[in-house]
């Protein structure tokens, strides 16, 4: 009997170790978007954050099937996405990123959100920015920028990628912008 048990203590911990049972992976239930997410193609979206293409709205329930430096997740429609994380242009651990992009609770009932004004409302779901907007408005309506070029949001000009070729700078004045620059 004490042999079988350590048997299975070992099988365990071999799963465990080498990923096929995985901590903190998500429980397959429902999460919600926490900033608005554009993509080109749903298999393949960087974390570089490319501003072309469609948006998956902020608030959008979906399902994380898996975890890690890709993020495959489904919408109501039973479309998959995977999100992927980009180590050269933005520096995070996958609990970061998950946590960057999902919630377990949707941040359109939040405090945070009811406390936007309505033009930063209706920015937030255009996925637009536009000057007088806070940084909290400005993450949510057009994610974080990478950080290899605003490795900080305490900085005062966030620099966003329309495409590889074509960037914006937004400037920001006592935490609300001042100022887009394309």
């Amino acid at each position: 009997m004490r042999k079988s048990i350590g048997i299975l203590f070992l099988c365990f911990l071999f799963l465990f170790t080498t990923g096929f049972i995985k901590k903190g992976a998500p429980d397959g239930g429902i999460y919600y978007t926490k900033v608005n997410i554009w993509y080109e193609k749903a298999v393949k979206i960087l974390s570089t954050n490319y501003h072309k293409g469609q948006i998956i709205p902020v608030g959008s329930e979906v399902v994380v099937v898996s975890r890690g430096s890709r993020i495959v997740f489904t919408d109501k429609a039973g479309i998959q996405y995977q999100l992927i994380l980009v180590p050269d242009y933005t520096a995070l651990s996958n609990d970061q990123f998950l946590d960057r992009y999902f919630s377990k609770d949707n941040i359109l009932s939040s405090p945070e959100y009811a406390s936007f004004s309505a033009q930063e409302k209706t920015n937030i779901k255009n996925g637009t920015i536009e000057i007088g907007m806070s940084k909290a408005a400005v993450l949510v309506a057009y994610g974080y920028p990478p950080s290899h070029r605003t490795p900080s949001t305490e900085s005062n000009v966030w620099k966003y990628w329309i495409s590889r070729l074509l960037t914006d700078d937004v400037q920001f004045e006592n935490g609300k912008v001042s100022n887009i620059v394309n």
